[in-house]
């Protein structure tokens, strides 16, 4: 276990009794939910909203809760997805993830200014990998982005999609080949 793993844990173990170690988990979660309902909703007012929403949500029902941070970390995003749903079912619309936004792009490794070429070869990957993800399934684009951007676990992601451990790895295995065709 990691020393970050070791201290959520131990964070989540006094959630209930220490305003501190919800203060903690929220610095750590909120910028991770708020990516995801980003990149659910195409919309920062409604992400900043729903973020907003969720983390209400958990703090009204905190008593509730027992676990560990994995569990709390699952149970967070279920409850970010549930608000994203009554969102979608009060408003009548569907938006498809938008999985990569460029501010996610910009999170990865990029040259220095200095190398004005290598920038724009850089650059031009990543509105290709957008391309790219864009013709995955919602689904696809989901499960890719809940474990290589929101970098969750097989368990996690199990539990906030309401599947089984294996049907992830089977998913994520198939997005993956989709991609790789995609690609070519």
């Amino acid at each position: 276990m990691s020393v970050k793993n070791q201290k959520l844990d131990e964070l989540a173990a006094k959630l209930q009794e220490d305003e501190q170690a919800f203060a903690e988990i929220y610095d750590y979660l909120l910028p991770r939910i708020y990516n995801y309902l980003l990149r659910r909703t195409g919309g920062k007012e409604v992400a900043e909203d729903l973020s907003s929403k969720t983390f209400l949500k958990v703090v009204e029902n905190l008593s509730d809760f027992s676990g560990n941070a994995k569990a709390f970390t699952a149970w967070v995003y279920r409850i970010a997805q549930n608000c994203l749903i009554d969102h979608y079912r009060s408003s009548n619309s569907q938006t498809k993830v938008l999985f990569y936004s460029n501010e996610d792009l910009s999170r990865l490794e990029t040259p220095s200014k200095d190398d004005a070429k290598k920038s724009l070869q850089v650059r031009e990957a990543k509105e290709e990998v957008i391309k790219m993800l864009s013709l995955l399934e919602t689904a696809e684009q989901e499960i890719l982005g809940l474990k290589f951007l929101d970098e969750l676990d097989n368990e996690e992601i199990a539990k906030i999609l309401k599947i089984k451990k294996n049907a992830v790895a089977v998913r994520l295995h198939r997005a993956m080949q989709k991609l790789k065709k995609v690609a070519v």
